[in-house]
């Protein structure tokens, strides 16, 4: 099943017309110096380059940064911190084309799953930009509407949403990555037909089986996972090899 969602100039498609996208405008960084949970407080981040330990101008960081053409700086949150907490990201990080949110060091960013409404229907989402996940960043959300994704390391993606949650978006994994991508409230088969042909192992397609698993827990819903490669296995293989060794003397 696929949703049709019309935003103001966040919609669900890959070509955005009569839209200007800034460039970005520089880098910030989670330091959780206001409330600790809202990601549209500037206080709760700080300007990395520009005006290097302060706050980001009033405004820069808005919740209804859709109806000026997103946000246009770069986000990093990582330090273990969580942005957004239990419920203060918003219903919509909206981000222009050009800029990219970076979640690293066991960091998380969540997304508020049921504060925002569209069309009488709870959503969030984060929108337009480009995600990168490395070493335990966790990026969770409800939705994700024209999104490229990098995973490496042990990063993990949380997709909250049915009927299409990886809405015009686009994964790449490491080879070597070893997190999971989770689709809660979805099947294992509808998760196959709407959602395997966006994702990549290294740049070549997804093919359950040959480079990737996808199986259901029972519970919270189905989980993606890269299978191996056989350099990899046998690395692994031969450093439990040495770690048994090791215990034996």
């Amino acid at each position: 099943m696929t949703i049709c969602r019309t935003f103001s100039n966040t919609i669900a498609v890959l070509i955005v017309t009569g839209l200007t996208v800034p460039a970005s405008s520089g880098l910030i960084t989670w330091d959780a110096g206001g409330d600790g949970v809202s990601t549209y407080q500037e206080a709760n981040w700080t300007a990395v380059d520009g005006a290097a330990g302060t706050d980001p101008a009033a405004g820069t960081v808005d919740g209804n940064a859709e109806s000026s053409g997103g946000l246009i700086h770069d986000f990093l949150v990582g330090g273990s911190g969580t942005a957004g907490g239990g419920g203060g990201a918003g219903p919509n990080f909206d981000l222009t084309d050009t800029t990219t949110l970076t979640v690293q060091d066991n960091a998380t960013f969540r997304m508020n799953n049921s504060s925002g409404v569209r069309g009488g229907t709870p959503f969030d989402s984060l929108t337009r930009a480009n995600i990168v996940g490395e070493d335990s960043g966790t990026v969770i959300t409800q939705f994700l509407v024209e999104i490229d994704v990098s995973l490496s390391d042990n990063a993990d993606l949380e997709l909250k949403g049915g009927g299409n949650p990886l809405n015009a978006s686009t994964v790449d994994l490491a080879s070597d990555w070893t997190g999971e991508i989770r689709f809660n409230n979805e099947t294992v088969a509808a998760a196959t037909t709407e959602h395997l042909s966006k994702i990549t192992v290294s740049g070549s397609a997804a093919v359950i089986g040959a480079n990737v698993n996808l199986v259901s827990d029972g519970g919270s819903g189905p989980a993606l996972t890269v299978i191996p490669e056989p350099g990899s296995l046998a690395l692994l293989a031969h450093g439990g090899l040495a770690t048994g060794a090791r215990r034996r003397r």
